[in-house]
């Protein structure tokens, strides 16, 4: 018998086949998934969650309930997630997965958060097979996109990059301009007025001195919303940021 997700939270009451049919059901949907998020949830509603689980499927993002203990053991059932780190998964969580989007399930909860009052708090992160934490999970998601993409780099070819999963974009600032042109797979890196950052990976250089990015969390056909509504490839120069300074570039490989 198939196990509802509404009852997973009722784990105690299954039986062994029905516990492993959602251990089962959960390594599936761990493996799928670009990015699932961790996230606390102890004293929201159950209209709220509700509200949060009806706004996360229109982004194509399953958001689940489910006991602990199961989901280390659908971790540890699979060769991809043996190995990871589990020791912060306690408390009253719930997970967040997609297998289309690596930064939707983060942007999702963040948008909770905002219209919420913040009720539920991110704890982490599962990307690829290595376990991230809340900072690098609640980075917004230009800087979430740019961190998916060097965990695949680095899962692909099994390399480490210099750039820890946790480092933020105010930690990726230099205190002055780098006076070399960037090279590609750079990360590139811009600071508003207002201490906001935004942030895209260095594609193509041009012979007229401009250079190409991906961003994340951007809009088309320019311009730095931290609020944009895709992905977009954009030309950029040195010297022409608008309302945005140029911090600098950081070697990632």
């Amino acid at each position: 018998m198939a196990v509802k997700a509404s009852n997973w939270r009722n784990y105690m009451a299954l039986t062994k086949i029905q516990k492993n049919e959602v251990i089962s059901e959960v390594a599936d949907l761990l493996s799928a998934s670009k990015l699932t998020v961790v996230a606390k949830y102890e004293g929201t509603g159950v209209k709220a969650l509700q509200g949060l689980r009806r706004d996360a499927k229109g982004e194509g993002t399953k958001v689940k309930v489910v006991k602990n203990r199961l989901v280390i053991q659908a971790l540890k059932s699979t060769d991809k997630f043996k190995d990871t780190d589990t020791s912060e998964i306690t408390g009253m969580l719930l997970y967040a997965f997609n297998s289309e989007d690596e930064v939707a399930p983060a942007k999702v909860i963040a948008d909770f958060r905002k219209n919420n009052e913040g009720k539920v708090e991110f704890l982490g992160g599962i990307l690829e097979n290595r376990y991230i934490d809340a900072q690098a999970v609640s980075e917004p998601w230009c800087m979430c996109f740019v961190q998916a993409c060097i965990g695949f780099v680095e899962n692909a070819l099994g390399i480490d990059s210099m750039v820890k999963a946790t480092e933020s974009v105010k930690s990726f600032v230099p205190n002055e301009i780098p006076k070399y042109f960037p090279r590609v797979g750079d990360v590139a890196l811009w600071v508003k007025y207002n201490g906001t950052g935004h942030c895209g990976i260095v594609v193509k250089l041009n012979e007229d001195g401009s250079y190409d990015t991906i961003e994340g969390n951007t809009s088309d056909p320019k311009g730095f919303d931290r609020d944009g509504n895709g992905v977009y490839r954009k030309t950029r120069h040195v010297k022409d940021m608008g309302k945005y300074k140029l911090a600098g570039f950081v070697k990632v490989f």
